[in-house]
């Protein structure tokens, strides 16, 4: 569905906020896959494009709530009771021209992270970990691109993977 939809014909379909969900194939991506067979993002507006792609466009309106959300397949306990690396979100910046990168605070985004510890696989390892900011009640409009670097936990200990995704992007309608 990568059709733009009248918002005038789905009374109450613009919600106060918006998940943006992106999906990781954790081990699609520790296999030396490309990110794009590997990282599917989606929303819940109803007028976004770009919808199960890496190349999200999230359409949004002046002081909605965007969340960021990542989840890892594959993320059940093993047989032998370890777990396989998870993805999380590591930075969110916004594009300013062509190449500058802002943070998101630059940008007018308040963006924070929120999540809960995990006291399964470490107290300092998030059940789930999601940013969320509002979108800023003076922005202009128009479409924005951002940044979202992926970090997967290093196998076993080891170094961690980072998978940085520049297509995404957002757009104030209104």
């Amino acid at each position: 569905m990568n059709d733009r939809v009248d918002p005038h014909a789905l009374p109450g379909a613009f919600s106060t906020q918006y998940n943006i969900v992106t999906t990781v194939d954790v081990a699609g991506v520790l296999a030396g896959k490309p990110a794009s067979d590997c990282i599917w993002m989606t929303d819940n507006s109803p007028t976004s494009t770009g919808k199960g792609s890496a190349a999200l466009e999230t359409v949004c309106r002046r002081g909605q709530v965007l969340n960021w959300l990542v989840y890892s397949l594959d993320s059940e306990q093993r047989p032998d009771g370890s777990y396989p690396p998870i993805a999380r979100i590591l930075n969110i910046a916004f594009l300013r021209g062509d190449t500058d990168f802002l943070a998101a605070y630059d940008a007018g985004f308040d963006v924070k992270v929120f999540g809960a510890p995990d006291r399964i696989r470490s107290p300092y390892t998030p059940v789930y970990a999601y940013w969320a900011g509002m979108v800023p009640v003076d922005a202009g409009l128009g479409r924005t691109r951002y940044r979202m670097t992926v970090e997967i936990a290093g196998v076993g200990g080891g170094r961690p993977t980072y998978v940085e995704l520049s297509q995404p992007s957002i757009t104030i309608d209104g």
